[in-house]
C-alpha cells in the first residue's frame, strides 16, 4: 500500500516537470532556430522535405537566405542535404538544408541552383540507410 503512495507521488511530480521542460526546449529551438527573430513570409516559403545533392564545388552555406548573410560552411558535389523549405530571397532561391560535416548535423541556407534532388531509388536507398 505504501509503495502505491510512493509510485503515485513520483507520477504526480514527473508530469509537471516534463511538462516545463517540453515548453523551455520549445522556446530554446524558437530563439536558436533558423527563423529566428525574422518575420516570415508564409507566400514565400515552401515545404520540400526531401533528400538532394550539391551539384557545384565549394557552394556556400549561409545563416539565413541572401548572399549578405554569413558563411556558415563549403560543400562540394555530391554532398547529401536534406532539403526543408524553398525561400524566395532578393537576389535567388534558397533551400533550408541540414546536412552532415564533421560528424554532427549542421542547418543552413544554399542557393537552389546548385542543388539537383536525387533519383527516386536512390533517394529511397538513402533513406533506408540511416
Amino acid at each position: 500500500m505504501i509503495s502505491r503512495i510512493r509510485t503515485k507521488v513520483r507520477q504526480s511530480k514527473i508530469v509537471p516537470r516534463l511538462a516545463v521542460l517540453a515548453l523551455a526546449l520549445a522556446l530554446v529551438i524558437g530563439q536558436i532556430g533558423p527563423f529566428r527573430g525574422r518575420d516570415l513570409d508564409v507566400e514565400a516559403l515552401t515545404f520540400v522535405r526531401q533528400w538532394m545533392y550539391i551539384s557545384g564545388t565549394d557552394v556556400r552555406v549561409r545563416s539565413g537566405p541572401s548572399t549578405s548573410h554569413t558563411i556558415l560552411d563549403y560543400l562540394n558535389t555530391g554532398h547529401r542535404v536534406y532539403v526543408w523549405t524553398t525561400e524566395r530571397g532578393s537576389d535567388l532561391d534558397w533551400y533550408l538544408v541540414t546536412y552532415v560535416s564533421g560528424n554532427y548535423p549542421r542547418t543552413g541556407y544554399v542557393a537552389a541552383k546548385y542543388v539537383k534532388p536525387l533519383d527516386t531509388d536512390t533517394n529511397s536507398a538513402f533513406e533506408a540507410a540511416l
